[in-house]
């Protein structure tokens, strides 16, 4: 199919398979046994996209590569990108002109910029700073144990989205799990996971990035010219990770389903036992203090103990 546009999916860790490997690792550090997995991003393509935001995009295939070429890729788009359109939208945004472009100034190389949509595109562009210098994986520092760890960008297990943490190996492969340690805003990675490239202006990214990337449909591989790692079967662990938050999503929300059920069950119940107490003594002329019998300490009237 011809698509239009394309956006970001997901960030993902998979496990790399290691010879007499078992579910805990074989990577002694931090004084337990650690997995190596290596990091992948997806990405979806659509049609029709309004002001960067893509509009019908194909979830039937999601498109799945290294993380660390899909952030090469994209960053450096971005980065031209955005170039382009402060430089060659800049009297349009200031001024309201309803020029597409200002031709005298050709900034980002010889890569077009869309004046009707650039504006939101690049609304948290920096320049291309903060994380977009540590794309690959560099040392960055000793542990309170001598442990030298290295940097890298890698996946939030909780949201998908892409961060830069912490790694025991100069490969990046496995984990220490420090956090934002440098402090990152994440303007440059919030850009290109919100954004909807245009497919028309990105310079060629939609076509090789289709090219080079696996066609994940139901967990199998179906991009003939790009082979999957027999050690990381990436399709595989992207649908089991998109299974597995869908049965935690339901497993989360099912308590609160049922507390909601019972509270309505309890208010009607309620609502059903005051209304047959109206229906039974509504037309009773005994008053109802005369019900209450006492509680066995009290005496009829005139009467002494």
């Amino acid at each position: 199919a011809d698509y239009t546009n394309m956006e970001f999916g997901r960030c993902h860790r998979v496990k790399v398979r290691e010879e007499n490997d078992d579910d805990g690792g074989q990577n002694f550090y931090g004084g337990k046994f650690h997995s190596k997995t290596a990091a992948f991003a997806s990405f979806f393509m659509c049609n029709d996209s309004t002001k960067g935001t893509c509009g019908s995009c194909d979830y039937s295939t999601e498109y799945v590569m290294d993380l660390s070429d899909y952030l090469q890729l994209t960053v450096e788009y971005m980065t031209n990108y955005c170039d382009a359109c402060s430089a060659q939208c800049r009297r349009r945004l200031e001024d309201g002109e309803e020029d597409n472009n200002d031709n005298n100034n050709n900034g980002g190389g010889n890569m077009a910029a869309d004046c009707d949509s650039c504006a939101y595109t690049c609304a948290k562009y920096n320049g291309g700073g903060d994380e977009a210098n540590y794309l690959g994986c560099q040392a960055a520092y000793q542990d309170d144990e001598g442990n030298q760890l290295y940097s890298a960008p890698t996946c939030d297990p909780d949201t998908g989205d892409i961060i830069i943490d912490m790694f025991y190996d100069d490969e990046c492969q496995i984990k220490h799990y420090v956090g934002n340690y440098y402090g990152f805003s994440y303007d440059t990675f919030s850009m290109i996971e919100s954004s909807c490239v245009d497919c028309a202006y990105s310079n060629g990214l939609c076509g090789n990035m289709y090219q080079y990337a696996y066609h994940c449909v139901n967990g199998n591989n179906q991009n003939g010219n790009v082979a999957e790692n027999d050690d990381i079967s990436a399709c595989k662990s992207f649908k089991q990770a998109f299974t597995e938050r869908i049965y935690h999503k339901r497993k989360k929300t099912s308590p609160v389903f049922a507390i909601i059920v019972f509270a309505l069950t309890l208010s009607v119940c309620f609502a059903f036992g005051s209304y047959t107490y109206y229906i039974r003594h509504k037309d009773s002329k005994t008053p109802l203090a005369s019900l209450d019998h006492g509680d066995g300490t009290s005496l009829p009237q005139g009467q002494m103990a």
